[in-house]
């Protein structure tokens, strides 16, 4: 039914999903792919890989000042690029969930979402005379913004027009555009440069030379050269009137990830990092090339961001670093004292290719390798380890430990995690916290000493990729985690509201989610009064509202005559009511995020936005229909599951074999080994152990229900004389009566074949 009105409203399928994290998250929880300066206001623009963006001093007044500013939070996804565009009015962001958002700097809000891309959105490119952004990503798609109408941009006026470019093969790493916006060029996976004219669309040229991702990309201001570097290891200078490649330069022992430049217009000094975390400056106006090594950091380098110009010598200038580390640093600029280099045209190693041909190709081209004739602080050797100018950065912003690995508990509710720190924390999924810090201990054997025999389904999906937990919820399997009342701590042996004896774990999240939701409210209050105005008759009418579970939970034959209970039972199971108080509350800043499932982001709101004008509309237009059906309606699309078994006497009991052992009995996987206890107490061995004849004809024509309350409350109780003497086995090992079927069928049976229980009496 569910699935028909999906086609029919046409709406494509979707998923929900939730962030457990603090209120504030004032830190990087992990790497950091972009960074931006405002020279004029002296703050740092950081997009992380959490999904936030952040503002921050990029100039300390002492080691007590705190440098966090403020957060900026809309995205769901790594944030990949970020441009500061209109003097520093406007921020323009990219994002991995498909969306380009348009911010007010100043004020921190989110303006705009453009959402034309259809796959990651990996680099941004501004024209600064023209005010233009270029996006592109994943999807080979380079799209042309003007920012002065993204800014403009009401609830009225929402109509954007966008002009792209095409000719890309491959999947978009970096873009470049000159100031005039008369020149675009993009490196990708296909090993090339494309060149474009933005402002016609045409695609002029193609530059090769690099043999691998081209993942960082300059452009002089008039458009005539280009810097790249590339996954290869290189550095590469390129005509763009000639061409071609002018220089090669070979400086690291690794990818090239970032560059930066002090003069856009010469490239007269360069910096350049990556993978190896070595910071290199390399004067390209010195026909020699010399270059020196700024810094090292431990991690990966990501992007690097010059700081502004230095008014007095005492004051160097800064080079920030952003890595695939939480924390970024602000490392001096200092040239080293000796930079005198000569010429060695057979040296080895690191060195330039000055370019005479064109090819770039080893063989056409003078091999320029360079030594330092005296020894300084760039190229001193520690144990032959290169040292670079300068050791400890002059700023820092530390970061916040992400989670590099989890365990969901077998309750299916706590998940274990360990963060970059070593430290180990557990999580609750219903409540949206973390409820116990534990500290650094090993993470195995807390995972080891956590676990219990108990089976509950799969109902949701664990994401770490933001450095916290992301929990996804889908419809395929979010209603398929049932359990007892009495295991689930704050409802005891049932559901105060419902008399309901089970707990739908994603039914209950879903309602404590959107708690604050207008129509989650009027349903709630609707159903309050329902509830009040039958209450007298409910009272009077207890063994009817036990007719489900009390079905549920009989032992019957599958091709057995279903009694009544049992047949009324069957027709509520795909419309099962579950809480309609949310006995759990999550934190009012959890973010709520509505995806395709291609993983497009649709919406996202915080549970206390939910309670606001446009997010309600925004809600009940994008929620899914199962979310709505569970929140509104409180009814999910989900039965019982049924698992069929034999019951046949141990070997060593010197029972006799029942005459019509082949005859299988069926029951709801939450049925308990008590209750199978008492049947073979109550219908096999009642009358007399070796009447087998008797026994199979009471197991086979019995349909019996039972008060499956009374039933938990001698589980925690004395059990019944006929059930102490019992013993029952499966796969040789003795069961414990608090089981139920489907922790005995997955955990000790391991088949998907029927179970098989022998009983016999206890010594």
């Amino acid at each position: 039914m569910h699935q028909r009105r999906e086609n029919a409203s046409g709406r494509k399928k979707m998923q929900i999903s939730y962030v457990i994290r603090n209120a504030t998250e004032k830190y990087n929880r992990s790497g950091i792919n972009a960074l931006q300066l405002d020279p004029a206001t002296n703050r740092l623009y950081s997009a992380g890989r959490d999904s936030i963006i952040r503002i921050w001093h990029s100039k300390l007044e002492n080691e007590k000042t705190d440098p966090y500013i403020a957060s900026m939070e809309h995205h769901t996804d790594w944030v990949n690029d970020v441009i500061l565009c209109c003097g520093g009015k406007t921020f323009i962001s990219a994002s991995s969930d498909t969306t380009v958002k348009v911010w007010n700097a100043h004020r921190g809000f989110c303006m705009s979402t453009l959402r034309t891309h259809k796959d990651y959105v990996k680099a941004l490119a501004y024209a600064r005379h023209k005010e233009q952004v270029a996006s592109g990503g994943f999807d080979k798609q380079i799209f042309i913004w003007d920012v002065n109408t993204l800014t403009a941009l009401t609830s009225t006026r929402n109509t954007v027009t966008t002009s792209n470019v095409n000719g890309s093969k491959c999947s978009i790493y970096s873009l470049a555009m000159n100031e005039s916006g008369s020149v675009l060029v993009a490196g990708s996976t296909e090993r090339v440069l494309r060149i474009w004219d933005p402002r016609t669309g045409e695609k002029h040229r193609k530059l090769k030379g690099h043999t691998d991702n081209v993942k960082a990309l300059l452009i002089n201001n008039d458009g005539t050269q280009i810097l790249s570097g590339s996954s290869d290891g290189t550095v590469r200078l390129w005509s763009i009137g000639q061409q071609r490649c002018i220089a090669t330069l070979r400086v690291h022992d690794e990818g090239v990830w970032a560059l930066a430049a002090d003069d856009l217009q010469s490239f007269s000094t360069i910096y350049s990092s990556g993978r190896d975390g070595r910071v290199v400056s390399t004067d390209i106006c010195d026909p020699d090339f010399p270059n020196y090594l700024v810094c090292r950091e431990d991690y990966p380098v990501l992007r690097l961001q010059l700081g502004g110009v230095s008014k007095t010598p005492q004051e160097p200038r800064l080079i920030y670093c952003a890595t695939t580390n939480s924390a970024i640093n602000g490392w001096p600029i200092h040239k080293p004292e000796d930079t005198s280099t000569h010429v060695n045209k057979n040296g080895g190693g690191g060195g330039i290719m000055i370019d005479g041909s064109g090819g770039g190709h080893g063989d056409e081209s003078t091999r320029v390798s360079f030594t330092t004739l005296e020894s300084s602080p760039a190229t001193t050797t520690t144990g032959g380890v290169e040292c670079p100018v300068a050791l400890q950065p002059l700023y820092s912003i530390p970061g916040s430990p992400c989670i590099v690995q989890y365990k969901v508990m077998q309750d299916k509710r706590f998940i274990l995690a360990q963060d970059s720190e070593n430290k180990v924390a557990l999580y609750d999924v219903l409540t949206a916290r973390k409820v116990e810090d534990l500290g650094e201990i090993d993470f195995e054997e807390e995972v080891l000493k956590r676990e219990k025999m108990i089976y509950v389904p799969n109902w949701f999906a664990v994401d770490i990729k933001l450095g916290c937990l992301a929990i996804r919820l889908d419809e395929s399997d979010c209603f398929s985690a049932w359990v007892t009342a009495k295991d689930v701590e704050g409802f005891h042996d049932a559901d105060p509201v419902t008399k309901s004896k089970y707990v739908n774990y994603g039914g209950v999240l879903l309602h404590a989610l959107l708690e604050h939701w207008p129509i989650t409210q009027k349903a709630a209050q609707r159903k309050n009064d329902e509830l009040e105005t039958h209450d007298s008759i409910a009272s009077h009418s207890d063994d009817k509202s036990t007719t489900s579970s009390s079905a549920e939970e009989s032992l019957a034959p599958p091709d057995h005559h279903l009694t009544s209970s049992a047949a009324a039972a069957s027709a509520v199971s795909e419309e099962l009511k579950f809480f309609q108080k949310p006995f759990f509350k999550v934190p009012e800043h959890t973010p709520i995020i509505i995806t395709e499932m291609s993983g497009r982001t649709v919406l996202r709101v915080t549970s206390l936005d939910a309670s606001g004008k446009t997010e309600s509309i925004q809600l009940r237009d994008n929620l899914p229909s199962w979310v709505t059906q569970a929140v509104v309606e409180n009814k999910v699309t989900s039965q019982f599951v049924k698992i069929s078994f034999f019951l046949q006497p141990h070997p060593s009991s010197g029972l006799k074999v029942p005459k019509s052992t082949s005859c299988k009995l069926l029951a709801t996987d939450m049925l308990t080994i008590a209750k199978v206890m008492e049947h073979v107490s109550e219908k096999i061995l009642s009358t007399n152990p070796n009447s087998a004849q008797q026994a199979d004809t009471d197991a086979t024509s019995a349909s019996f229900s039972t008060d499956y309350g009374n039933i938990c409350d001698s589980q925690h109780h004395a059990r019944t004389e006929e059930e102490g003497k019992i013993e029952l086995y499966c796969n040789e090992q003795l069961l414990d009566p608090d089981w139920n079927l489907r922790t005995v069928k997955h955990l000790v049976w391991k088949s998907t074949s029927d179970l098989i229980f022998l009983y016999r009496l206890r010594s």
